[in-house]
């Protein structure tokens, strides 16, 4: 309320205040939970009390808010500070509507409307008819509703504030619900709208876009509501408002699941409850739509069928993950392109996802149900190419025993991915173009005609039209090529998309290791997101491993993350760096203890529901990638050795069946000589 403004001297030098206007309610809480205790002045100690009360109402510590707010009600009655006494027993009333007390809320109201409405500014007036009407539309009492609502609109009027005049059509917007005109809930809820975005103040964006939303989704318009809570999001996250964020992400998952997308809400179903135990509230609405979507998924999908999505990698690794302008860009483009024949182009920097790319345009074609074949051009010796390329016959060069087909032949139907192939020699790019011409090539040593019928995905971080300049690539080819362009933004020119990426791998992770949870500091975000990542995508997630494996307790702080990068991060992150205390040597020095890092972090009760791996002699400047694959697949071998069935397996690793088969497949472990069935 405006009117606890009078006490200025504790709004000057509260250092919680700054946060709770931003709404970071977990880390303002902390601070005014300390002014609380040690603060000399008493009043201001209520006030903070107050204050923290508040925070705990917005987080869902109903007990815990109600109790803070009697004793300060309580003081405030004994020193005669009214500002502070109309505060608590406004925000009472409030809590007690939230928690179901409708009732109970209501007398409160009505009790604090004689005693001080009349006393009231026309800001806290309006707020207060504003909150008296929406308890009488919980308790379906919709004409006094209606009455209040029109006196909040002519205070609103007076104070000239347009906070109050987007609230006023929020809440009429709810009471025509209520009675059944949809189309005029509609007007009033997209003026509320409106009136937010002229008024600049993100919270009210985000929550009449996040309302806007739910009234499309009851209304089963799910495209209208998913670009509503989209822009809430957005808005939400721009803002650091975690907990609106959280509600929206949840909504914008369940319009997902309704349009029947389950891979989309199950992603940001579980972005939503990292987003919420990052702000601090209650999770357990956000597990209930999870595990809603985790049953239907179960219900309609087959153990095989599902491992056989794995398979196709079809799982979040291989999704287009982000907000940025770029992505949905691309995403539209895969659409737009995707159901065409022509070939495909994709420029991009290491790391970018070329073939998650690649692997998009596939699914989305109508050769989805065809093969899918990928090759990296710069892994084929040059003279094996061809033979690799349009395969040989038996005897056609010193070692082929055999007729072989080549991968042309193996996707005819389906799409062939090739990367780097700026690569290919320039005695084979004439070969190549009649293939993509015709359809039609000769086995090496064969002079029988082979057509196929091929769609062509290639990709190339180098700039082909220097190359053609300078003769190693042709220039039919590349017009050929270059049919359908498609070019992948890389990390640093997308910096709001690091945090949903680094949610995305935290929650696999978190997902891996048995649900045990951990979370990013916003030191760790903002440090990242002033690292240029020459790796791209690909980096980021190895250092998201990297910390997680190797930070103690469920906070990876900045230190965690900033020590796995590269020498020639900017300076200001190499700068803020060397500032955190104790930050680690370089990553060769700490692989052999990562996994001992890990296990230590853990409480007992932990310990007997994670699987950490196991610690072994690491080979001297290994990557990251390697040792960690490389000790997985020793633990998975132990595994085998001692269980004779999938199940006791699976039991002991603590994994579902399709992410072991999953971990076989990545491995190269085959079951053939094995006891398991």
């Amino acid at each position: 309320m405006q009117c606890l403004r009078q006490f200025s001297d504790f709004f000057t030098h509260s250092p919680g205040v700054r946060l709770f206007d931003e709404r970071q309610f977990v880390r303002a809480l902390e601070l005014f939970d300390g002014e609380a205790q040690k603060a000399p002045d008493r009043r201001h100690r209520e006030y903070a009390r107050y204050h923290a009360a508040t925070c705990c109402y917005v987080l869902g510590q109903y007990p815990r808010a109600k109790r803070d707010l009697i004793l300060a009600n309580k003081w405030a009655g004994k020193a005669d500070d009214r500002p502070l006494r109309m505060a608590c027993v406004f925000t009472l009333a409030t809590l007690e509507v939230a928690m179901g007390n409708h009732e109970k809320g209501l007398g409160i109201f009505e009790k604090f409307r004689a005693l001080y409405e009349n006393r009231l500014e026309p800001y806290d007036r309006s707020m207060l008819l504003l909150n008296v009407a929406l308890t009488h539309l919980r308790l379906k009492q919709l004409d006094e509703a209606a009455q209040l609502l029109d006196k909040a609109q002519d205070f609103a009027r007076r104070a000239r504030d347009l906070h109050l005049d987007t609230y006023v059509h929020y809440y009429r917007s709810l009471l025509l619900q209520r009675q059944g005109d949809q189309v005029g809930a509609l007007e009033h809820l997209e003026r509320a709208a409106a009136l937010a975005e002229q008024g600049g103040d993100p919270y009210d964006q985000a929550r009449c876009q996040w309302q806007l939303g739910n009234h499309w989704l009851r209304r089963e318009r799910f495209d209208n509501a998913l670009k509503a809570l989209k822009k809430a999001i957005r808005v939400s996250k721009q803002a650091g408002f975690k907990v609106e964020a959280a509600k929206c992400l949840n909504d914008y998952a369940w319009a997902y699941f309704k349009k029947g997308r389950l891979t989309e809400a199950k992603s940001y179903a579980e972005e939503a409850i990292l987003t919420g135990r990052e702000a601090g509230v209650d999770t357990a609405n956000y597990l209930d739509t999870l595990e809603q979507i985790n049953a239907h998924i179960n219900d309609f999908y087959e153990e095989e069928k599902l491992i056989a999505e794995l398979e196709r990698e079809t799982a979040r690794e291989f999704e287009l993950v982000g907000y940025s302008d770029g992505i949905i860009q691309l995403a539209d483009a895969i659409r737009t392109f995707a159901p065409c024949n022509d070939p495909v182009l994709i420029y991009g920097e290491t790391g970018t996802g070329k073939e998650l790319v690649a692997h998009a345009v596939h699914l989305t074609s109508a050769r989805r149900d065809r093969p899918f074949i990928k090759r990296n051009c710069a892994a084929i010796p040059e003279n094996l190419m061809e033979s690799e390329l349009f395969g040989h016959v038996k005897g056609s060069f010193t070692g082929a025993t055999t007729d072989r087909k080549g991968i042309f032949e193996e996707a005819n139907g389906g799409t062939l991915f090739l990367d780097e192939i700026g690569e290919m020699p320039p005695s084979l790019q004439s070969k190549l173009l009649r293939v993509l011409e015709n359809g039609e090539f000769y086995r090496v040593g064969s002079s029988e005609l082979v057509r196929v019928d091929v769609r062509l995905i290639a990709a190339t971080n180098r700039m082909l039209v220097a190359e053609m300049h300078k003769g190693n690539f042709r220039e039919d080819l590349f017009f050929r090529l270059n049919t359908i362009k498609l070019d992948l933004p890389p990390l640093r020119d997308r910096k709001e998309d690091i945090s949903v990426l680094v949610n995305h791998f935290l929650f696999g992770l978190n997902e891996e290791f048995d649900k045990y949870y951990k979370v990013l500091s916003e030191d760790a975000l903002q440090t990242m997101e002033a690292y240029a990542f020459p790796g791209n995508v690909r980096e980021l997630k190895n250092i998201i491993r990297a910390a997680y494996l190797t930070s103690k307790g469920r906070m990876i702080s900045s230190a965690d993350v900033s020590r796995f990068f590269q020498s020639g991060m900017p300076v200001q992150v190499r700068q803020a760096a060397q500032a955190l205390p104790q930050v680690a040597p370089p990553l060769e020095h700490h692989l052999e203890e990562a996994a001992d890092a890990f296990h230590d972090a853990l409480t007992e009760e932990d310990e007997g529901r994670v699987v950490p791996f196991a610690t072994t002699e690491l080979v001297e400047k290994a990557s990251l990638k390697d040792y960690v694959l490389a000790a997985e697949k020793r633990h998975l071998l132990g595994v085998l050795k001692h269980c004779d069935s999938v199940n006791k397996a699976c039991a002991v690793l603590q994994i579902s069946r399709p992410t072991f088969y999953q971990k076989l497949k990545v491995h190269g472990i085959s079951l053939s000589n094995k006891r398991l069935v």
